[in-house]
């Protein structure tokens, strides 16, 4: 969408001077002469000097350099004919008219201002016709001449373009026009301010500089008009001076606001915006609820403000306006508030949710077959503006092209489905087209790894799950392994509330949002405690840390019982008092067991070593003794205490 345009205008100085403009065949009874007067013999006509006779046809070479009328006779006529080239039976010549006898140039490589509306040609030489078709015009480009053999005259011209044989082009001094960087309006006319130049030579590399600061021009010698012209481009040395006309007071600030930035500044449809929004009212207006309201970016920033030839301030006319140029900007934002083009802004409302794809979002697709259709096709993305505007592009390869907008190419509309939305099937052909979720249906995924035995979800389809559903779920790890952490995360890696049910349940209430459960494991770490008895010289166990063995990791002890004793048996168990198998190694009063996922007690029991019970005490006779000992000494007490009370009383 647009508001004011400034049509684009183009003005050349250049013109055409023809050194041999066209050719005809030689005939046995024509004549021609070295030499020709005008005026001389009858008045206003042309007349060859001594007449000859062309008698034969083959090698005319002869004629180089020679006159003929134009009626090939002998009298006086008004055009005459210059003959440059032979070929066979065709000379080619230069028409003469109204006088003209020139035949040769004097081209020097610089000029005089001599003040007076004249110039002299500086270091001139002087070059035939014959000689520049035979090749010598290739050396002539940028040089200067003045018709006919002076050195010095008032209509001096500047050779731009030297490429061909037959012709060259120059721009023409009396082209003299004043140039300025800024102008005033009275209410009816711009006139130039300030430093106003006069700039003629503008092939030359010096004057077309001051352009790039004085871009502003009534295209006069005498710097007030009603019309003001603003020169933004001019290709090279050749071409043709590109400017857009100011009126009313208008200058490029505020015709550059009025293209780009004003508040009505999207009022237009362009071409495209109509068959867009045709196509948008044929095939989708019934589907318009499941698509958002979403910004399409029409990115119409100067990338290079400060240079273009917009920028009156010193912006080169060489240089061409460019928007979205740099290829390594993929950057989705939008800058200006009038180039985010949606249902809602009031300075850049759309009709309905849908445009074209930009540069930018193209890039995100890589060489997908969604980018790659077979077909050219227009983008949103200004590019450039130098003479007409030209566009981003894809080809129908799928790489980046540069469209101009005169050209017709493809359009490939693009909407916004509303956030959620879930794919369902389909491959975006006519046949087959894109099936999109038309509920509130929301999918759980589960991230696992070789940890888990199971996590399992009570619900008969993960990817269509209601939002407000409540959704129970069991984690079982692998034996060896525990959870150490559960997360559930939304689309935007929000953290979703859930409830323990058991070590193993949970459940959560389902958003709306897609949602994938993350849980989290580590290898399970017990201890192992030793139950001993005062007949151990020495227990040794040989892990790092025995409150932290590793599940599985193979727990090595070793049992030195006191002297005289020897191990009974060993009794190793878990939690639930299972009893774990273990085997005795090749060493002596060592044994080995493979720990299980839970804490382990060892309990080792002794006896006394057989023929030993000479010198070791059986530790139940000890206790016996012990006991019989004790006995004697309470009642010996008692006793005591009896016998004192007794004579007590006595």
């Amino acid at each position: 969408m647009y508001n004011k345009i400034y049509p684009v205008k183009s003005k050349s100085e250049a013109e055409n001077y023809d050194i041999q403009n066209s050719s005809s065949t030689i005939n046995i009874s024509d004549y021609y002469s070295e030499t020709i007067d005008y005026g001389e013999t009858v008045s206003n006509k042309y007349t060859l000097t001594n007449p000859k006779l062309i008698s034969t046809l083959g090698d005319n070479s002869e004629l180089v350099g020679k006159y003929v009328l134009i009626n090939g006779g002998n009298g006086s006529v008004r055009q005459a004919k210059y003959i440059i080239a032979v070929s066979e039976n065709t000379m080619y010549y230069r028409l003469l008219n109204d006088g003209d006898l020139n035949i040769t140039m004097m081209v020097g490589d610089s000029y005089t201002d001599n003040g007076d509306n004249t110039y002299t040609i500086n270091n001139p030489t002087e070059v035939t016709y014959i000689d520049w078709y035979n090749g010598s015009y290739s050396s002539n480009k940028n040089k200067y001449v003045c018709d006919g053999k002076n050195a010095t005259c008032s209509n001096l011209k500047h050779i731009t373009n030297a490429t061909q044989k037959s012709t060259y082009s120059y721009w023409g001094v009396e082209h003299k026009y004043k140039y300025a960087k800024s102008v005033s309006y009275d209410g009816t006319n711009y006139t130039l301010n300030g430093d106003v130049q006069e700039i003629w030579d503008i092939p030359n590399s010096e004057e077309r500089e001051k352009i790039s600061n004085h871009h502003y021009t009534c295209l006069n010698t005498g710097g007030t008009c009603k019309t003001i012209n603003y020169i933004y481009f001019s290709r090279n040395s050749n071409s043709d001076l590109n400017y857009v006309q100011l009126i009313e007071g208008e200058n490029i600030e505020t015709a550059l606001n009025n293209m780009l930035n004003a508040d009505n500044v999207n009022q237009l449809n362009s071409i495209i915006k109509t068959g867009v929004d045709a196509w948008y009212k044929k095939y989708l207006i019934n589907y318009s609820d499941y698509l958002e309201d979403t910004v399409f970016c029409n990115d119409r920033n100067q990338t290079n403000a400060e240079t273009n030839g917009w920028n009156p301030n010193g912006g080169s006319i060489s240089t061409v306006l460019q928007f979205n140029k740099n290829t390594n900007n993929h950057d989705l934002s939008c800058t200006n508030e009038t180039d985010k083009f949606s249902l809602t802004n009031s300075k850049a409302k759309l009709t309905y949710p849908v445009a074209l794809l930009t540069y930018p979002e193209t890039y995100l697709l890589n060489y997908s077959t969604i980018r790659k259709t077979g077909q050219d096709y227009w983008l949103a993305s200004p590019l450039d503006f130098p003479i007409s505007a030209q566009e981003h592009g894809i080809s129908s390869s799928g790489n980046y092209v540069n469209l101009f907008s005169h050209f017709t190419y493809g359009l490939r509309p693009a909407i916004s489905l509303k956030p959620k939305s879930r794919f369902i099937s389909g491959t975006g052909s006519t046949a087959d087209p894109y099936i999109f979720n038309e509920s509130n249906n929301y999918s759980i995924d589960v991230e696992i790894n070789n940890e888990t035995e199971d996590l399992t979800v009570e619900i008969a389809d993960l990817s269509k799950v209601p939002a407000g559903e409540t959704v129970n779920f069991k984690v079982t790890p692998i034996k060896g392994r525990k959870l150490t952490s559960l997360r559930i995360l939304d689309e935007d890696n929000n953290e979703i509330d859930f409830t323990t049910l058991d070590n193993k349940n949970y459940r959560f209430i389902m958003p709306d949002s897609n949602v994938t459960i993350i849980p989290s494991y580590e290898r399970v770490k017990n201890a192992v405690i030793v139950e001993d008895n005062q007949n151990t010289k020495e227990f040794v166990i040989e892990v790092n840390d025995s409150q932290a063995v590793v599940y599985e990791d193979t727990v090595r002890f070793k049992l030195e019982p006191e002297a005289g004793y020897e191990v009974e048996k060993i009794e190793i168990t878990d939690d639930g008092n299972n009893k774990i198998s273990y085997r005795k190694t090749n060493n002596i009063n060592e044994y080995e067991f493979i720990m299980p996922d839970t804490n382990v007690l060892i309990k080792p029991f002794y006896r006394l070593i057989p023929n030993n019970n000479s010198n070791i005490p059986n530790p139940n006779t000890k206790r016996q003794i012990l006991l019989i000992v004790i006995s004697i000494i309470i009642l010996g007490i008692m006793t005591f205490i009896y016998i004192k009370k007794k004579k007590h009383k006595n």
